[in-house]
């Protein structure tokens, strides 16, 4: 192709670009490649039929144990075989993702497959947008509010109960849950959690806004008809109801059998919404447990009690996959919900964290340094011919934004050479 710098890596995500890296080998190109992947559980397998249609050569399909090469898997084509087996590098989105995969338990019948490129495989957590997430100047919720002043998360808590049809009352504990309703998410377990959860603590309130399996949104509706002022429910979902779900709520229930990442935890936490999750993947990397002493001694220095329990967590985390696991876990977030020191405590510290996106950035960047050689590519010398006109309208502008690129640029030389 014309005009088009060949390029140094080529990052393929997910099973859907899983053949990228492949036919870049088949034609030897000379990049190097990188396949990320976001959810094992989807691997795009096909019957190996259509592997000639697609151009793959028939001794790439051949029973994986005769040639390690092979895509085939389990008598079919696996697109996600084909990006771990062939890509140089191969990352996940989450640090404790890329070692629960090698296991059987989270592997989804593709773990003999990572263990063995378990050299090339690390995890890399994701970021959100903390411009379009941000509570001091969300357009989209009842009153924004901040680290340093919550009081608006008040306002935003009684525009939630009304949306959800809840009893309006500030001081009842409210939980959100936001997610697919399916059961990678734990929704059935936790359709069953709640009338127990509900029946032992009279004032609590859920806020359930998501969509997935038939089965567990009646489910849940009929939780909603059985506890009304209590439970509501929104099947479906959309940006502002999301971001009401998350300034409103209290705490943020978000079971999960298996989390590459996770992004709803980190809205909740960016907003002071305290997260109560499953002790996998991206979940337990960025939630930091709160593990309060048993009995702590009130002659100890306050910065000292605060280091076993308030300093540094930013929610709670659970084993299990019971309803008894789900229930015990939100029990003890609500017995830090009525104190009110460390609960502030929990949201000072879960709304200081950093989920933007400078981090990942930062580590991709480091990926991509150890991969090829670091140096900056040169900059474009050819001189383009400008219109006069253009050129003096835009003299002044355009020296501002030169000035900004070249900051911008000096600062991507910085990094990728501290990464290198």
């Amino acid at each position: 192709m014309r005009n088009l710098k060949r390029p140094d890596i080529v990052h393929a995500h997910d099973w859907h670009a899983g053949l990228t890296p492949l036919y870049m080998r088949l034609a030897g190109v000379a990049a190097k490649s990188v396949f990320t992947i976001h959810n094992l559980a989807f691997q795009g397998n096909h019957p190996l039929a259509m592997g000639g249609w697609i151009g793959v050569p028939s001794d790439l399909l051949t029973p994986a144990l005769s040639d390690e090469r092979s895509i085939e898997f389990y008598g079919s084509l696996s697109m996600m075989k084909a990006g771990i087996v062939h890509a140089d590098r191969v990352n996940t989105v989450s640090r404790r993702y890329a070692r629960e995969i090698l296991t059987s338990r989270f592997g989804h019948g593709m773990e003999g497959v990572l263990q063995a490129q378990a050299g090339k495989l690390s995890g890399i957590a994701n970021g959100i947008d903390t411009v379009a997430w941000n509570p001091a100047t969300d357009s989209q919720i009842a009153r924004p509010y901040s680290v340093d002043d919550t009081a608006g998360k008040q306002a935003c808590k009684r525009e939630l109960q009304q949306a959800f049809g809840l009893t309006r009352d500030p001081f009842a504990p409210l939980v959100a849950i936001g997610s697919r309703l399916t059961e990678q998410k734990l929704a059935d377990v936790v359709a069953r959690a709640l009338p127990t959860l509900l029946e032992r603590h009279p004032r609590l309130q859920f806020a359930i806004l998501g969509q997935g399996e038939p089965a567990l949104e009646l489910a849940l509706q009929q939780l909603a008809a059985a506890w009304p002022g209590r439970v509501g429910v929104q099947i479906g979902y959309d940006e502002q109801r999301a971001h009401r779900l998350h300034a409103g709520a209290d705490m943020l229930l978000h079971g999960s059998r298996f989390e590459p990442c996770g992004l709803t935890q980190l809205y909740a936490m960016r907003y002071g919404t305290i997260p109560v999750a499953s002790r996998v993947g991206g979940l337990a990397d960025t939630i930091v447990d709160y593990l309060p002493l048993e009995a702590p001694d009130p002659r100890e220095p306050r910065d000292v009690r605060l280091m076993h329990g308030e300093a540094c967590a930013t929610g709670f985390l659970f084993d299990g996959e019971q309803v008894d696991d789900v229930v015990h876990a939100l029990g003890r977030a609500l017995a830090a919900f009525v104190q009110p020191a460390s609960w502030h405590a929990l949201q000072r510290n879960a709304m200081s964290r950093d989920f933007g996106w400078e981090a990942s950035t930062a580590n991709y960047l480091a990926l991509y340094a150890e991969m090829v050689d670091a140096r900056p590519a040169l900059r474009e010398t050819r001189v383009r011919k400008t219109p006069v006109r253009a050129r003096a309208a835009g003299t002044s502008g355009g020296t501002r934004q030169a000035a900004r690129a070249d900051e911008g640029f000096n600062a991507g030389v910085g990094e990728m050479a501290r990464s290198a």
